[in-house]
């Protein structure tokens, strides 16, 4: 099969859902890589920190010829036109989930090229973590995710965990008190900081810890509690950043790293522990360390783009990650995924993280100044901000101004605002 065998056709699917096919001429596309260099004083060379790519950019041509070509061309611009994201159908680089970007362009030759419409428009590849507004608020729409996931979850669980025999069931008990423990220890601080949710996290580790000779047998039941447990310190009041810490070590205690303490391979449980549910019951705490994650941060309240741009991304992050163990794993183990408990989760981050990068857009952005001269904070803020007792805590807070700072911000110090 040579290279011209494998162009396919081109079209575009409206976000109504509708096909349109066009014609094309050469074409092309770009991204960019998302990459930090950081230079340290004391250390020769450059750290490069590289957190992935972004989506294609797909400048395209869109030829429209014949009787009917206006109309063509017409339906087309107002499918360009729609809100939200299409398909293309690249003949090149194929199926891509796009959004229509910046200016397009359109050009009629009714004479020189004899009844011919030419559209340009850049098409951005996207993720479509896009918050459906059709739904209720986000904490209800993700709710609703999250049950589903529970129960996903849960029904995974109890059908792969094998206890068919007395030897089975009691290591399978002990691995899960061991992580429960472990999950427990993790999670204490967080629970800690609102009365309601530690009783609420107590309760169900007692629970299950003092009937886990009865759960081990009902592990349909022994999965959502779990979960429930795992779940409670995530609406606790409180740092987010604190959460999100606790939740993504517990996560990644999981996934651990290679004996020779080098890059996150992934350990392989049901190896290491000797136990052949050890990767279904690691499964199953590490994906709802990841859940509980996403919960916790729909409900915070945000003050700032960069806050909320660092929980999506920390969110992500996480989540490929807990993607990469389970693929190896499963490769390695050759231990049986139905998907379902996956799809569930890929739901529940695709709504946070698509709500998050939404509002986004309406909170303030950061900025930084390096002060020329000793300034007195107060008058700092009343400058930046155009105002001073609703923004004098934020400043304090934002800039981490401590001591003889308080009284006179030095030469040199750097400054954050937000605008």
């Amino acid at each position: 099969m040579s290279w011209e065998d494998r162009i396919k056709p081109a079209a575009y699917t409206s976000p109504s859902g509708k096909r349109y096919k066009f014609d094309y001429e050469d074409v092309s596309k770009s991204w960019d890589k998302k990459t930090s260099s950081y230079n340290f004083a004391d250390a020769n060379g450059t750290y490069v920190q590289d957190l992935g790519r972004t989506g294609r950019r797909l400048p395209m041509k869109f030829f429209f010829w014949g009787e009917n070509y206006d109309v063509a061309a017409n339906n087309f611009e107002n499918a360009l036109a729609e809100k939200g994201s299409g398909i293309l159908e690249h003949p090149v680089y194929g199926r891509i989930n796009v959004v229509p970007f910046g200016t397009i362009n359109r050009k009629d030759s009714i004479v020189s090229e004899g009844n011919q419409a030419v559209i340009e428009c850049d098409l951005f590849e996207t993720t479509n973590l896009i918050y459906p507004s059709a739904q209720g608020d986000p904490e209800t729409a993700v709710a609703e995710s999250i049950t589903n996931f529970r129960d996903s979850a849960s029904k995974q669980f109890s059908t792969a965990l094998n206890i068919s025999s007395k030897v089975k069931q009691a290591l399978a008990k002990n691995a899960v008190i061991k992580a429960l423990k472990a999950f427990k220890a993790g999670l204490q601080k967080v629970a800690a900081i609102q009365a309601d949710v530690q009783k609420t996290f107590d309760a169900v580790f007692d629970s299950i810890n003092d009937g886990i000779d009865t759960l081990i047998g009902a592990p349909l039941t022994l999965a959502f509690q779990t979960q429930i447990m795992i779940g409670a310190p995530a609406r606790a009041f409180g740092l987010l950043a604190d959460k999100l810490e606790a939740y993504g070590n517990l996560a990644r205690s999981i996934f651990g790293k290679d004996k020779k303490g080098g890059a996150d391979v992934g350990r392989l449980p049901s190896l290491d522990d000797s136990i052949e549910n050890g990767f279904i019951i690691d499964h199953l705490f590490a994906s709802s360390a990841v859940c509980s994650m996403a919960a916790a941060s729909v409900s915070n309240v945000f003050s700032t783009k960069k806050q909320v741009l660092e929980a999506a991304e920390s969110i992500l992050t996480i989540n490929d990650e807990l993607n990469t163990w389970n693929d190896l794993n499963t490769g390695t183990l050759e231990a049986i995924d139905t998907g379902g408990s996956y799809q569930a989760l890929q739901r529940v981050i695709a709504l946070v993280a698509g709500y998050l990068v939404e509002i986004s857009f309406t909170l303030l952005q950061e900025r930084r100044i390096t002060l020329d001269r000793p300034r007195n904070f107060i008058e700092l803020c009343a400058e930046l901000y155009q105002e001073t007792d609703a923004k004098l805590d934020f400043f304090l807070q934002s800039n981490a101004l401590t001591g003889s700072e308080i009284w006179e911000i030095p030469t040199g110090r750097e400054i954050v605002y937000y605008v």
